[in-house]
């Protein structure tokens, strides 16, 4: 049988047949737009959470910086920036306390100075500064200077007329630097004048000084000593020597050399021990040098000594010349062998000539 031909059509709009497809497509573009407003609040919230306390610390370095010492962190995060807020915190308070201690130290570094100072003066005070020391007596020439290797020293030099025509001259050296050793400097110079001044005989100057200075010396400290009782008309001279460095001595123009005292033991260490003096006498043209061993010690930078002979050679080369200028030259000397090194001991000289007629 023949099949019909036949058709079925519907009509619709392509407005009603997109509805469906564009209501999906909306909620999409809603949905997508939603997640993403709340995945960038959830990023500023997490931003801000980190950048606050960031930003809080940064101020607090900020101030800090600017001396403000008293401020303070407070960040409650539960992680490791509050942590980090916490050391802020502690090492703020740390700095403050240690600033007060700097401080307090300063205070007390520059109150112990203005000591130091007031302590230099007397020492200096306590030492023979005019030179000549004596003007009418016109056969002497003396000359002294004491460069202490701190503020203070335990280096010593004194002279002093015991009668019309008789000096006493002497040098010291006290074990070890400092406050100490001034205090005992003082003190030992002391009573060697008293005694000497007694006129007493020099091995009972030094007998006596010695046992004073034994006397409650807790800290065991001692003294080298050079003492002299010179005739200046005569020029007759006893001298003592108590550990102290020998002497160089200029006979008649010629090269220094030097004296070889008996050997005695220092001041200070034990009580009743005896010495000896001996006896010579200074001629016209004769020149007598003291020192401390801060001279043969200077040292330079590469730990060489200036030494005994360093020190002959150089008053060699200046025979000839005053004591003042002897000494401040040989001070140059040794200043410029040490070539800046820092001095190790007390400088002190102590230096006297007969002046020909």
């Amino acid at each position: 049988p023949n099949t019909p031909n036949w058709m079925l059509g519907v009509s619709l709009y392509e407005r009603d047949m997109n509805k469906p497809a564009a209501g999906l497509m909306d909620e999409i573009i809603y949905l997508m737009a939603a997640i993403i407003v709340l995945v960038l609040l959830t990023v500023y919230f997490i931003s801000c959470r980190i950048s606050r306390p960031v930003h809080l610390l940064r101020k607090g370095v900020t101030m800090v910086s600017s001396g403000n010492l008293d401020y303070t962190l407070d960040i409650r995060t539960g992680d490791e920036i509050e942590l980090l807020a916490d050391s802020f915190n502690t090492m703020t308070k740390d700095l403050k306390d240690h600033i007060a201690v700097i401080k307090k130290t300063a205070k007390e570094k520059e109150r112990i100075e203005s000591e130091l100072q007031l302590a230099v003066k007397i020492q200096n005070s306590m030492l023979p500064r005019i030179f000549p020391p004596f003007p009418d007596i016109e056969a002497l020439d003396l000359y002294a200077m004491m460069e202490p290797a701190r503020e203070v020293g335990g280096d010593f030099y004194d002279f002093f007329l015991t009668g019309e025509n008789k000096l006493c001259f002497c040098i010291g050296d006290v074990s070890g630097k400092g406050v100490g050793a001034a205090l005992f400097m003082v003190i030992t110079k002391t009573i060697l004048k008293n005694q000497a001044m007694q006129g007493n005989p020099l091995e009972e100057v030094f007998f006596r000084a010695n046992n004073m200075l034994c006397s409650d010396n807790e800290e065991n400290m001692f003294v080298t000593v050079f003492m002299g009782m010179l005739n200046i008309e005569t020029g007759e001279m006893e001298y003592a020597c108590a550990g102290h460095n020998p002497p160089l001595i200029s006979v008649s123009g010629v090269d220094f050399a030097y004296m070889t005292p008996a050997k005695s033991i220092v001041m200070g260490c034990f009580e009743d021990i005896p010495y000896s003096s001996a006896r010579m006498t200074l001629k016209p043209g004769d020149t007598l040098l003291l020192y401390t061993d801060g001279v043969t010690e200077a040292m330079n930078p590469k730990g060489e000594l200036f030494n005994e002979e360093r020190t002959v050679q150089s008053v060699n080369r200046l025979l000839g010349e005053n004591m003042e200028q002897l000494i401040k030259h040989l001070k140059q000397d040794i200043h410029t062998f040490a070539d800046g090194a820092p001095a190790s001991d007390d400088i002190t000289m102590l230096g006297i000539s007969i002046r020909k007629k």
